[in-house]
């Protein structure tokens, strides 16, 4: 059962460590998938949502995933357009938003633990 929470959050720490790698040549040739299309979206649409409704923060991830998206393309967005500063403030807001996914995906492995030793 925590498999694939543990999964999504490995699949989120590679990708987003990735991002500063896109940055650093201004954007060029990066195409970024959507919210919906990369594999923590669409584990949070096919099976984060069903299988854990009853844990709070599940909705908390599906807003600041697409959130963390949003700040990604539009960091992309600035540096093409050589607006360093607005990129700046973007991509500050996607390490905000990436240590927020990873919080909110420990804090639904937790409460999901927890509540399996409560039925164990």
């Amino acid at each position: 059962m925590m498999l694939d929470i543990t999964h999504a959050r490995l699949i989120h720490m590679k990708w987003a460590s990735q991002l500063s790698r896109l940055f650093r040549n201004f954007g060029k040739g990066v195409a970024l998938q959507s919210h919906e299309e990369c594999d923590v979206g669409a584990w949070i649409r096919a099976a984060g949502l069903r299988r854990y409704a009853h844990v709070e923060e599940i909705r908390q991830l599906d807003e600041a995933h697409i959130k963390f998206h949003d700040a990604a393309n539009r960091t992309i967005s600035c540096l093409q357009q050589k607006r360093f500063r607005e990129a700046q403030e973007a991509y500050e807001l996607v390490n905000t938003l990436s240590r927020e996914i990873i919080y909110l995906l420990t804090v639904i492995e937790y409460r999901l633990e927890k509540a399996d030793a409560r039925t164990g």
